[in-house]
């Protein structure tokens, strides 16, 4: 079975939604919150992961499905407690 993308716009502007929704929901125990920001150099990503983990995950799945560059990785890992 291969996983097929969400549809996700790479360019200043776009709508990442799609994309911010399905991660959010495949890694919902690992991740609280997660915006994707496109800039002129790349994509930045901010929000809040209960554990390294899926602040990774998060890294890894954008860099996945967009051609963009992550150049930034604001998200926040904050105990669940």
């Amino acid at each position: 079975m291969t996983a097929t993308p969400p549809s996700t716009p790479t360019t200043q502007g776009c709508d990442f939604g799609p994309l911010v929704a399905e991660i959010l929901n495949r890694y919902r125990s690992d991740l609280q919150t997660l915006t994707i920001e496109a800039v002129e150099a790349g994509l930045i990503l901010r929000g809040v992961a209960f554990s390294y983990y899926g602040k990774q995950m998060a890294l890894h799945e954008v860099s996945r499905w967009c051609d963009q560059p992550v150049v930034g990785n604001f998200i926040e890992v904050r105990s669940r407690w």
